[in-house]
């Protein structure tokens, strides 16, 4: 396996890079790059014989090869060259890891604008409700239909009375409850629903279910997590879909649409005030918590990983504009998370399972042939949402 990330920090016009070569039977012993004004050459060596050599392809004159540089230890620097050796983790599994920095004369010459779309999960639901009148209520993991009848809303409005501060939270944010509940209307926040049990089938248990437990009849998965003020209910938007007969709707797809637009509305939000947002999302029923830490200002990355011998010879360098991340997983009782419940430019919120597990996978499978750093926080990165998702 070959790996090639390369970040460029788009201020101060300075590029990280690391290549990363992994295979089973030695059959490299080295790895080399070497820089030009408007390419970086990669070849894998054994002794003198070159194996495999690529390109990467640069706007003309858009290196700095003499600011070429690296601090590892094992990496051996000649000029605009640099070489590491392959070292033997286990008995089947050699690596090589390149790690350097590069200046670059100019961003333009490699960023193309992207339409980035400011994301607000409700107008999501308000154009749904714009198109068609009747709606069910359905179980996100199952497709039981569990509202009583097909229910048709005149308005949507946001639920301002939130439980963004937990009693372990020495702040809170400050909110105004709903002044008169509605049944016409569907109230909800960046995450969820809030609705009444009367919405939903009274037959059998789905009633009692729904009220108590907040169960799914069906396939047992939690729908609702809390009581809230004028007997409403707490639905996420995963957990608890709004599906119209005429739409043919992969539940699977909405599902994921739902939680990015989820995220990043609450990214957004955070990220109006702040240079660096601080997110802490926690989930209550599984005690599971997510802190994550990212600049608002945007790095410039290339990522391409292929097995040695399909890696293309040459490739042109294009750059996607991502979020550099750092996150935690753990409990409410680890040492990180407990070094943030208090800490005044956090903002937190209650979110689902799925909404914290589905970041989390993203983020691992954006790091996934970087070099691991021991640290208690892990790092990735999340890419926007575009006009070209949604």
């Amino acid at each position: 396996m070959l790996s090639v990330t390369i970040q460029i920090h788009r201020h101060i016009l300075s590029s990280q890079c690391c290549i990363r070569y992994e295979d089973s039977f030695h059959v490299v012993d080295s790895l080399q790059v070497s820089c030009m004004p408007s390419k970086l050459c990669l070849s894998l060596l054994r002794g003198a014989e070159i194996i495999r050599e690529v390109h990467i392809i640069a706007p003309t004159d858009f290196f700095i090869p003499s600011s070429l540089s690296s601090d590892q230890i094992d990496s051996v620097d000649s000029g605009s060259n640099l070489m590491c050796p392959t070292s033997q983790i286990s008995s089947n599994h050699f690596i090589a890891d390149l790690r350097f920095r590069l200046r670059v004369s100019s961003i333009e010459k490699l960023c193309h604008s992207i339409i980035e779309v400011p994301v607000d999960v409700k107008n999501f639901f308000r154009e749904r409700f714009q198109k068609h009148k009747l709606w069910d209520f359905v179980c996100g993991s199952c497709g039981c239909i569990l509202s009583e009848k097909s229910l048709s809303f005149d308005s949507l409005k946001e639920y301002s009375e939130s439980e963004l501060s937990e009693g372990w939270f020495c702040h809170k944010m400050i909110s105004n409850p709903i002044p008169q509940w509605s049944s016409q209307v569907l109230y909800m926040d960046d995450v969820s629903f809030y609705l009444d049990h009367h919405f939903f089938k009274s037959q059998d248990s789905f009633c009692t279910n729904l009220k108590n437990n907040m169960n799914c009849p069906e396939c047992g998965i939690l729908l609702g997590v809390e009581k809230a003020p004028h007997s409403l209910r707490r639905f996420f938007f995963d957990k608890l879909m709004l599906a119209n007969s005429f739409i043919n709707e992969d539940p699977a797809k909405y599902v994921h649409k739902v939680i990015l637009l989820s995220f990043w509305s609450l990214f957004q939000k955070s990220c109006a005030s702040s240079i660096i947002v601080k997110l802490f999302l926690y989930n209550k029923e599984e005690d599971l918590c997510l802190l994550l830490w990212i600049p608002t200002e945007k790095i410039s990355q290339f990522h391409l990983a292929h097995s040695a011998q399909d890696f293309p010879l040459e490739t042109r360098l294009e750059s996607t504009a991502v979020y550099k991340v750092l996150y935690f997983v753990g409990d409410s009782s680890s040492d990180s998370i407990r070094s943030w419940r208090h800490d005044f430019t956090v903002d937190y919120y209650c979110v689902s399972d799925t909404l914290i597990k589905t970041v989390v996978e993203m983020l691992k499978k954006s790091s996934l042939h970087a070099p691991h750093v021991p640290n208690p926080f892990s790092h990735g990165f999340l890419t926007p949402i575009n006009a070209s998702l949604f």
